[in-house]
């Protein structure tokens, strides 16, 4: 999809939404992040990392802005692709979910209790938080064509 047309999306504002990033290394490992176990949404479970937008910020500089606080992971528009969008049922609406690539720069966590690199046929056997299983096949799909 085309990030000029994403970076000028408008949601309705009334229903929230946001982010999912999957971080991608070049042996096409990803990345998830183990939730608190103190978290009130989803404690104890592994997802893959994001977050909501902050006012009209676009959304991928959402991922790029919560890469960075999350990961210390510089990301460019150009790292990134939108995968799909799915919706957390009574929860969030219009979740973004977008494939980037790392190369060679090394997470440091700042939010959640772990994190860890993963093979994404090691994804399918998993029960995700925020319903994340739900998109899988889309990522798998995505994947075996880059």
């Amino acid at each position: 999809m085309n990030l000029e047309g994403i970076r000028t999306m408008q949601d309705d504002t009334t229903k929230p939404t946001g982010v999912v990033f999957i971080l991608l290394k070049d042996d096409k490992k990803v990345l998830l992040q183990l939730r608190d176990g103190n978290d009130k949404k989803f404690p104890n479970t592994w997802c893959f990392p994001g977050g909501r937008k902050d006012g009209n910020e676009s959304y991928i500089d959402t991922v790029l802005r919560e890469a960075q606080e999350e990961y210390e992971i510089a990301l460019t528009p150009e790292d990134c692709s939108l995968v799909t969008t799915y919706t957390i049922d009574g929860l969030v609406e219009n979740n973004h979910v977008f494939v980037c690539s790392v190369g060679n720069q090394q997470p440091v966590l700042h939010e959640g209790a772990d994190m860890k690199w993963v093979d994404v046929k090691d994804i399918r056997t998993l029960k995700l938080g925020f319903q994340q299983e739900r998109f899988v096949p889309e990522l798998v799909s995505y994947l075996d064509k880059v």
